[in-house]
């Protein structure tokens, strides 16, 4: 995760997960009710999974290989 700056100054926590299952989307569900958190990016290996979640969650960047996440 990161850290940026919103336009009011406050700290932006930029978070990417791994995992596009159940937990993750109760998780990116959580993280959606934060102001102060961005989902940026998501890897599975399941592609069909990965875009749904993408897409429910504000398209956030998505990756069949979470070492290129986290590169």
């Amino acid at each position: 995760s990161k850290i940026d700056r919103d336009r009011t100054g406050m700290n932006k926590l930029k978070v990417g997960m791994i995992g596009a299952g159940s937990i993750a989307k109760v998780h990116a569900g959580v993280l959606q009710l934060r102001s102060d958190v961005e989902l940026v990016a998501v890897a599975d290996l399941a592609p069909a999974p990965l875009a749904a979640f993408a897409e429910k969650f504000g398209n956030p960047r998505v990756y069949t290989d979470y070492a290129q996440m986290l590169s």
